[in-house]
């Protein structure tokens, strides 16, 4: 057995991807469309780069593919829509597929996906699972059992709201009222910590009532409303709340702007108020502590990290983990196998040797020289993680015990300079901020920092006092691994740790993109496989 899973379709409006996974539930290979085509969340396209990068990734054929599992119920999609269905010949050619390649093609509601994609990685063997994003087919935010004790893992489903109760939809109305762009949740974000602590909410108010139970809507919870409906009548209310709009204003300035961290805070505790309060509710009906969450609202580390109790989120929890979510739900493994390092590595053969400049073996040690000498670097090396966040293989690095790197770092990164960083450290942060459960596994929750941690790595700190870790396992031998270990060895306790890319770009993927994007951020040296090249 051998599943290609593919995020893509009528619905598949962002973040387009594919995976191969085999019939152990083993993840050959993963990648997002926008790392090869260069557009940022690839917005309604085809995967078809992804599909091919990975059946090339794997060393396969089309004709070992024996499924292809969809993260969307696209017929369902199709017919109310009112346009038929697209047929099985239709999609395959559009993949890339030859005209003899006949794999069977399933189609893995979006929810139950974003589901699958978390649970079989998970450390628990049962677990609530809360699946939030802006929309499924109907559905905002779904609430699943998992069950992996004996047979075959199950999930069952326990909650639902409709797409006029997306918390997704908030988030996104108020980026595009801060004129960020609807995709700029996580800067959003980023802001509304500058507020933190205001008694500012839209929860409990006339426009998103919370309902005794498992239930909160919106604007009277009409299931009728549409994307765009609820997207002018959150415009509205946060005009009419805040003021109009800050299309005009400067980005880089919106930490200076009460209205702006206001409108922020207001959309960003309601989510935290509302993920806490489901949360609560199930752990209480069902007594199941474990919890795990996917969707793009799993993305809020804000929001996941001030939970209590054990929780866990995959790297990929955004509309691009489902394609391994769907290829694992036909899988269904009882304890998946995957690493985020599952795309190509940066081939550094077909770069151009001019571009180099200086070059010279890599050393753990000297980059620990450059870091503690203030120098501001990148990591290029071995496969490419799946997923929005770097986690060593595409970053850029520094040294985190200063407070000016922050600022330069935002700088090199062309990076509006209200955005956090987060440490890469090999001890779990001990003593240096609150324990977050499984989620410093992959940078996906944020922890507040101890007053030890602040005053040592003040780089690291938000604004609000929390910072977003990334616990390395120290038995790891890859380059990154070894530098923030030398730089532990040193007294240093952690390694900032950011994506390699520039200003609406996606994380760079290729030697020759590293290359360019150091030479344009004029960074001090780049780490590139097993040299490092200096200016």
């Amino acid at each position: 057995m051998m599943v290609l899973g593919i995020n893509t379709g009528l619905a598949a409006s962002h973040d387009v991807s594919a995976c191969l996974v085999d019939g152990t539930g083993r993840v050959l290979a993963a990648i997002e469309e926008e790392r090869l085509t260069r557009v940022r969340h690839a917005p309604s396209a085809s995967p078809l780069n992804a599909v091919a990068s990975c059946i090339q990734e794997a060393g396969i054929s089309w004709h070992d593919v024996s499924h292809v599992a969809v993260g969307w119920d696209e017929p369902r999609l199709w017919k109310r829509a009112g346009r038929g269905n697209r047929s099985g010949r239709d999609m395959l050619d559009e993949l890339g597929a030859p005209p003899d390649a006949k794999p069977e093609i399933i189609f893995v509601p979006h929810h139950e996906a974003h589901a699958w994609s978390v649970a079989p990685l998970s450390p628990f063997d049962s677990c609530i699972v809360y699946v939030l994003d802006g929309n499924g087919e109907y559905e905002s935010t779904s609430v699943f059992r998992y069950e992996n004790g004996s047979g075959v893992p199950s999930l069952k489903l326990e909650a639902r709201m409709p797409r006029a109760s997306s918390l997704g939809y908030l988030f996104e109305a108020t980026s595009e009222w801060l004129g960020l762009g609807r995709l700029a949740s996580g800067k959003t974000m980023g802001l509304a910590a500058y507020g933190r602590g205001r008694e500012l909410t839209w929860l409990d108010s006339e426009i998103v009532r919370w309902h005794p139970g498992e239930q909160w809507t919106f604007f009277g919870g009409d299931p009728k409303l549409d994307y765009d409906e609820l997207q002018a009548m959150w415009s509205s209310a946060i005009s009419e709340r805040f003021g109009g709009p800050m299309r005009r204003h400067d980005i880089f300035e919106l930490h200076r702007c009460e209205r702006a961290i206001n409108a922020a805070w207001a959309a960003q505790n309601t989510v935290e108020q509302a993920i806490t309060r489901l949360v609560s509710y199930f752990r209480e009906k069902t007594g199941v502590l474990e919890a795990c969450f996917a969707g793009g609202v799993a993305l809020n580390c804000a929001a996941t990290g001030r939970l209590s109790g054990p929780r866990f989120t995959p790297p990929w929890p955004h509309d691009g983990g489902v394609a391994i979510g769907a290829a694992w739900a036909v899988v269904r493994p009882r304890r998946a196998t995957a690493t985020p390092f599952l795309g190509p590595r940066p081939a550094t053969e077909s770069s151009r040797k001019e571009d180099y400049g200086t070059v010279h073996e890599f050393d753990a040690a000297d980059i620990a020289d450059r870091l503690m000498a203030h120098q501001i670097g990148a990591v290029c090396s071995g496969r490419s993680e799946f997923g929005p966040r770097a986690l060593g293989n595409r970053s850029i690095i520094a040294l985190p015990t200063v407070p000016e790197m922050q600022d330069n770092v935002n700088l090199r990164k062309g990076r509006e300079p209200w955005r956090p960083f987060g440490p890469a450290t090999t001890s779990s942060g001990s003593g240096l901020w609150e324990d977050i459960s499984f989620l410093d596994k992959y940078m996906v929750g944020a922890a507040a920092m101890t007053d030890v941690g602040r005053r040592l790595l003040p780089a690291v700190a938000h604004v609000d006092g929390t910072t977003r870790p990334q616990a390395i396992d120290p038995r790891e031998t890859s380059p990154f691994a070894s530098i923030v270990l030398e730089m532990e060895r040193r007294g240093v306790p952690a390694v900032l740790n950011t994506s390699f890319n520039g200003p609406g770009e996606p994380i760079i993927q290729t030697a020759t993109e590293a290359l360019s994007a150091f030479r344009a951020q004029q960074l001090d040296f780049l780490v590139l496989d097993d040299k490092v090249v200096t200016t």
